[in-house]
Parts: structure tokens; C-alpha cells; sequence
């Protein structure tokens, strides 16, 4: 499944991610980064139309994750990268929430017992790292 393959690589990705904060500032890293990221989707893009609409989703898009990554350096630095990704982990929470308030979209039962109890470990591992 995709979205397995997808966390398993973010987990390197937090590994990767923990060794850059330690070298550089989150713009130096945020630059690079974005400079990559736009080299390796130019072929992809070029056939693509665009419009728009999508342009301005997108920036808003790009503002809020920004903001994540922001926060994200910030707590990776401060109480390292397995605390952090334990906290992060919890954005199924925050999806099922502004879900609900937002777009009128309902979870599951299965849904909500399950980002209870991302929530309690995630409350758990704070409480015995001491963050």
C-alpha cells in the first residue's frame, strides 16, 4: 500500500531531517530544498496545464506548510526528532477536527478510537522523556 510505503519513507526522512537541523538554519535547509524539489518536478510540470485557481490553493498550500515545517524544526531541535515525529504523528487528529468543522466531514468510530489512542501515546512518551 502506498501510504505505508509513504510513512516508511518519512521515517527516513525524519532521520535524514534530525542530521540536516544540526548543520544548517531552517531557511539554508528550506532553499536547498525547495531549489531540489523544483529541479526534480521541472520535466513533470511541463506538461501539465495549469490554472489559476489551482496556483492560489497551492500558495496557500505551500504558507501552511511552511508554518508545519517551521514548527517541526523548532521541536526537533529542542526535544529531538523521536518526541517530535511522536507529535506530528498526531496530525490524523487535527485532519478528522478541521474535517468536522470545516467540511462537515464525520470519522469513524474506528477513526476516533484510533486517534485517541495516537493521542494517549503520544502523551504517554511526552510525559516519561520529560518534554
Amino acid at each position: 500500500h502506498f501510504a505505508l510505503i509513504g510513512a516508511m519513507l518519512y521515517g527516513i526522512y525524519y532521520l535524514i531531517y534530525d542530521w540536516e537541523i544540526k548543520r544548517a538554519s531552517f531557511f539554508v535547509i528550506l532553499f536547498w530544498g525547495s531549489l531540489i524539489t523544483m529541479l526534480i518536478s521541472l520535466p513533470f510540470i511541463l506538461r501539465e496545464k495549469i490554472d489559476t485557481e489551482l496556483i492560489k490553493v497551492i500558495a496557500i498550500d505551500r504558507i501552511v506548510l511552511l508554518g508545519a515545517f517551521y514548527c517541526l524544526y523548532l521541536s526537533v531541535k529542542k526535544v529531538g526528532v523521536g518526541t517530535a515525529s511522536t507529535f506530528e504523528s498526531m496530525y490524523p487528529l487535527f485532519v478528522a477536527l478541521f474535517g468536522a468543522i470545516y467540511f462537515k466531514i464525520i470519522p469513524s468510530t474506528s477513526f476516533i478510537v484510533g486517534a485517541i489512542l495516537i493521542f494517549a501515546g503520544g502523551a504517554i512518551i511526552s510525559y516519561f522523556n520529560g518534554s
